[in-house]
């Protein structure tokens, strides 16, 4: 029962007056903070990174200097695109590598092993026997393999736009580069993903690294820790 709060706390809206008790140094508004944006910042910095623990290493440090500068958010921009930007600047100082360990040939030849996946009525119809839990977990991961093998530029663009829905300038704010920029590279990942990102497939991109609450726990718990060791 503690663990099902947890997990409806993720989608409670943060107001102003938890922004502001966090800026004041309550670490349990903090907490209430990162259950509401850890599902979207872990989806986003995994698409990056190669491994579960370098995303979850990633965010807690994504947290961590997020606290430290809360003074510094100002609102003018939404409190997600404002922690996707420190994810990201988090991700590109480490230098991660970005290619998944799994190699196929290129991205035709996932679209087209995804094809033969398809239920009937959609390519993510609600899975109600065994058959189709097994494709929906298979077309799962090939979507992993293919988001993995856009370029770099591309991918960001396409996980922000295509999977979290951000809009264009909310996309181009958090990236730092013009809204031309952002549509540009959106058409061209969309291009490359060709039929993965039509209406019925959004659920299986927002199924993509799936976020469990044991995850939500651990992240939080580790930067609530870190927290009470940092000097006043």
């Amino acid at each position: 029962m503690h663990t099902a709060r947890k997990q409806v706390q993720q989608d409670v809206p943060v107001t102003d007056a938890v922004i502001d008790r966090a800026r004041a140094g309550d670490h349990g508004a903090f907490e209430a903070i990162m259950r509401a944006h850890n599902r979207l910042l872990y989806r986003f910095v995994r698409n990056l990174v190669p491994a579960d623990a370098d995303a979850e290493d990633i965010i807690q440090d994504t947290y961590i200097k997020a606290f430290r500068a809360i003074d510094r958010f100002d609102g003018r921009a939404r409190l997600s695109t404002w922690l996707v930007k420190i994810a990201l600047h988090e991700v590109y100082n480490r230098g991660r590598k970005t290619r998944m360990t799994e190699q196929l040939d290129n991205v035709e030849n996932v679209i087209s092993m995804t094809a033969h996946l398809r239920p009937a009525g959609g390519l993510v119809a609600a899975a109600t026997t065994p058959e189709q839990d097994a494709a929906r977990d298979q077309i799962r991961r090939y979507l992993e393999v293919a988001i993995a093998q856009l370029p770099e530029d591309f991918r960001t663009v396409f996980i922000l736009r295509g999977i979290e829905e951000f809009s264009v300038d909310e996309t181009a704010e958090m990236l730092g580069i013009p809204a031309a920029t952002v549509s540009t590279r959106f058409h061209r990942a969309r291009a490359r993903m060709r039929d993965l990102l039509d209406k019925d497939s959004r659920t299986a991109l927002q199924d993509v690294h799936p976020f469990a609450g044991a995850r939500c726990d651990r992240i939080v718990a580790g930067v609530l820790e870190r927290l009470t060791s940092l000097p006043d």
